[in-house]
């Protein structure tokens, strides 16, 4: 009974750990907060040292310890890990038995515990703790939930964190095509405006003009009264004036008729007063006021007066006439359009001269329109409002070809990702083929001759795949193009096991039509020094190859190395009989490169180029 006691109480106490870790996991959100805090909390409650995490993000492996580190590893080494990958089971390493040493002092055992972290058959990542002083049978009832726990956090993180990206890329690439969209509009309203202004500013002046001409026709009239010459003069002068005013307000009548957007004069000398009004009887905050009493919208809005309207005003709202359209005028704006009805009238109370907004309002025919409206005050009658300048600007259709040119443009990146696909899987059936016909053949001239052709096969499968991934179609990353491809190049060869390979590569941008040619310059390259540098096995690390890509001056300079038995003493490029060296040669002249061979222990070729 003492021992079932016992039991139930350790069951209880690790019942206790497992919750308390699952709270502490619980209770952050965030990839890095969540792989931080899985790795702390274990080393807390649980203890154990060297705590680390393998997981990953789409094709990519993260690794990160209980130190803060992290990083991007290409492959999984440690044997653990791998070996609990494979079975998909947990794997516990007992280091030391408990007990006495020599002195007669007590020890504690160490265990290991590596844990693959699973959500069905799906692996999420592998948790590895070592120096554990609790064996994983003491309390494994209690760990399945919580390992299970964790797997479902770290996949939920990483499932938000790319979903994230991705709308993060849809938002930018969206709010772009909208800037450059709303900067063509500003522009042509800003001619517009620009071209009403001038001609409302002219009429204005002629106005001036004859009120300065009618008075001095007056004084003139008071000296010379008695003198009907000068009388006929002054009504000669003022038909002249009169017959000036007519033509310029022909001209601004023909502007304002054919003006390609729809152009209303109106009196808002009823607003500004109204406002003043509500100032005086202590009203602070206008936009709030507005927003409350829709009944005061309706009043200032029914103290607008219309002077004039133009010929595109009326069409654009499928009416018969001015009449029709003044009738109108409370269906079409209502209270759908009052929000940007009240920035404007906080614009006029603030003093402003102009406002512009977005409006959406339906035709007599019900279709949806949407508009811009533009508010200008001439010069002269800022204080009174007696005359206002509205504009309204169709957008409707300019949005349908907004949305139709994203629509293509979705359109042509699914196209280009199917196009790369395929042509990813094509060249990897060719390498299938040609890696069989390798196994088949026994005459080894055929077998170097069929490696070489499924080296170049591979440096343009590796191309496509980096297309096809890649979010930018046009350019790829030089780092992760040649590091891939040097890999896969190098494992085609049983020399391998003795050649070290060093890449430093700035990371560069380069467009699909010379990352082509330059893929088949370096898998030729490498071929030749798995080939022939290194003939003789070697010690493993023996044999080195260097690879190095900077971008300076307006040129990408690379430089490619072995510590090989080197080149024939006359070894030229061009002179050279080798297929390989050739195809080399070829292929510089076509991206426009130089390449320079240098003498050494070893071979060492120098490649560069404009970017």
């Amino acid at each position: 009974m003492d021992e079932r006691i016992r039991k139930l109480a350790a069951e209880k106490s690790n019942f206790q750990i497992v919750i308390q870790l699952i709270n502490k996991v619980a209770a952050v959100t965030g990839l890095d907060k969540s792989v931080d805090t899985i790795l702390r909390s274990i080393g807390e409650v649980i203890g154990g040292n060297n705590i680390s995490l393998y997981y990953w993000i789409d094709d990519t492996i993260h690794f990160a310890d209980a130190f803060g580190g992290r990083k991007e590893v290409r492959t999984v080494d440690d044997r653990l890990i791998q070996n609990a990958m494979a079975m998909g089971q947990p794997i516990e390493v007992n280091h030391k038995e408990s007990g006495k040493d020599l002195e007669g002092n007590n020890y504690m055992p160490e265990y290991t515990w590596v844990v693959p972290l699973k959500i069905g058959a799906t692996l999420v990542g592998v948790l590895k703790v070592e120096r554990l002083n609790l064996g994983m049978r003491e309390f494994s009832r209690q760990l399945t939930p919580f390992f299970h726990f964790v797997a479902l956090s770290l996949n939920n993180e990483i499932s938000s964190q790319t979903r994230l990206k991705k709308a993060n890329d849809s938002l930018a690439e969206e709010v772009k095509v909208r800037k450059v969209a709303e900067a063509a509009l500003s522009r042509a309203n800003a001619s517009l405006e620009s071209r009403v202004s001038e001609r409302t500013a002219e009429l204005l002046r002629s106005n001036e003009l004859l009120k300065e001409k009618e008075q001095q026709q007056t004084e003139l009239l008071a000296r010379m009264l008695g003198s009907r010459q000068a009388l006929l003069s002054i009504l000669e002068d003022r038909k002249v004036m009169e017959a000036q005013l007519q033509r310029s307000e022909e001209q601004f009548r023909a502007l304002f008729e054919n003006s390609p957007v729809g152009l209303w004069l109106e009196d808002f000398s009823g607003v500004k007063a109204r406002l003043e009004a509500l100032r005086s009887e202590g009203v602070q905050d206008l936009e709030r006021y507005l927003l409350e009493n829709p009944d005061e919208v309706r009043r200032l809005a029914a103290s607008i007066r219309v002077i004039l309207m133009n010929r595109v005003s009326v069409a654009l709202l499928g009416v018969k006439d001015e009449a029709e359209l003044e009738r109108e005028l409370p269906a079409f704006f209502d209270e759908a359009t009052w929000p940007v009805f009240i920035q404007e009238l906080l614009a006029i109370a603030h003093g402003e001269t102009s406002f512009t907004g977005e409006m959406t309002v339906h035709n007599m025919s019900g279709e949806e329109l949407s508009l811009v409206l533009k508010m200008v005050v001439p010069p002269g009658y800022e204080d009174s409002l007696e005359r206002v300048i509205i504009s309204l600007l169709d957008i409707s259709e300019h949005q349908k070809a907004e949305q139709k040119i994203k629509v293509l443009l979705n359109e042509k990146e699914l196209l280009l990702r199917e196009v790369h696909h395929r042509i990813k899987n094509n060249m990897a059936t060719i390498t299938s083929l040609l890696n069989m016909q390798i196994d088949a053949q026994k005459d080894p001239s055929a077998r170097l001759a069929l490696l070489d052709a499924a080296g170049r096969v591979q440096s343009m499968m590796v191309l496509y795949d980096k297309l096809y991934r890649s979010g930018d179609f046009g350019s790829i990353s030089l780092q992760a193009y040649v590091s891939d491809l040097i890999a896969d190049v190098v494992d085609l060869f049983p020399s391998r096991a003795w050649v070290q390979v060093f890449v430093d590569i700035v990371d560069i941008a380069l467009p699909a039509q010379i990352l082509a040619p330059l893929g088949i310059i370096i898998n030729e390259l490498i071929t030749n020094s798995m080939k022939y540098a290194f003939p003789e096995p070697r010690p493993e690390g023996v044999g080195r190859i260097l690879f190095s890509a900077v971008q300076a001056d307006g040129k990408c300079r690379i430089v490619y190395e072995d510590n090989g038995i080197g080149l024939p003493a006359n070894f030229s490029l061009k002179q050279s009989t080798g297929f390989g060296m050739q195809l080399v040669s070829v292929l510089v002249e076509q991206i426009e490169a130089s390449i320079r061979v240098e003498a050494g222990s070893g071979a060492k070729f120098v490649i560069e180029f404009k970017v």
